[in-house]
């Protein structure tokens, strides 16, 4: 999983959890999670060694991921009325995985 969520969960959150409490994507799966488990089937959308960028927007509240194996982004309006806190989470269960985090700036 890379994501991020509104409300911090467990760390020894399971799948479903993740699912249902974040704005995410899953390497197995080809949609996007948004605050509920992705009704979209196909080939996963990202696998290991994919470079992922996760850009929040908080002027246009918005929410893209792009990198992804079919060269399709993947956005979500985020709500206006949310906490301005986002929390960005990444879930490594592969051994060669690895994440950078970029500086964001305000405009």
């Amino acid at each position: 999983f890379i994501g991020v969520t509104r409300l911090r969960f467990d760390v020894d959150a399971g799948q479903a959890a993740i699912r249902q409490h974040s704005f995410s994507l899953e390497n197995l799966v080809a949609g996007l999670h948004a605050e509920r488990a992705s009704s979209s089937g196909g080939l996963p959308c990202f696998h290991a060694g994919s470079t992922v960028t996760v850009d929040i927007d908080l002027v246009a509240f918005t929410l893209t991921f792009q990198g992804l194996a079919d060269g399709v982004p993947r956005q979500v309006k985020l709500k206006r009325d949310a906490p301005e806190n986002y929390y960005g989470f990444v879930s490594l269960y592969n051994r060669e995985a690895a994440f950078s985090l970029l500086h964001c700036c305000e405009i």
